[in-house]
């Protein structure tokens, strides 16, 4: 179903199941709202606010708002968010590392739980 430019549903298969769905859409890969659902892979953004990407089988999700203001990034070895120029944090299996203002004051901290602070990049 086309209403151009309004929406734009698109659905394929005997099962007529719902393979794109466009909402205030000019072109084809530019569109206010995007939903794109997918065997593996969850897709759906509200452009410009925010974008959502999920990867059922490796876990993987990938949330921007603000195109880069703020991101949460998640996969099965590591953990990433901050907010744009605040805050920013990040862990895996080598530990963590946590930054305030551009890394003005930051905190690593390795697997074993020692901490060291750092002021100004350097200290």
């Amino acid at each position: 179903m086309h209403a151009w430019p309004l929406i734009r549903i698109v659905r394929e298969g005997r099962a007529n199941a719902l393979s794109l769905l466009q909402v205030l859409w000019l072109l084809p890969a530019l569109s206010l709202f995007r939903y794109v659902p997918g065997r593996s892979i969850i897709r759906h953004s509200l452009w410009p606010l925010y974008s959502f990407k999920k990867n059922k089988e490796t876990d993987v999700v990938d949330l921007r708002i603000l195109w880069r203001l703020g991101r949460y990034y998640r996969d099965s070895e590591s953990l990433r968010w901050f907010l744009n120029p605040f805050i920013f944090h990040e862990s895996d299996t080598r530990g963590s590392y946590t930054a305030f203002l551009g890394g003005v004051v930051a905190r690593e901290t390795s697997p074993q739980g020692q901490t060291r602070t750092r002021w100004l990049w350097v200290f």
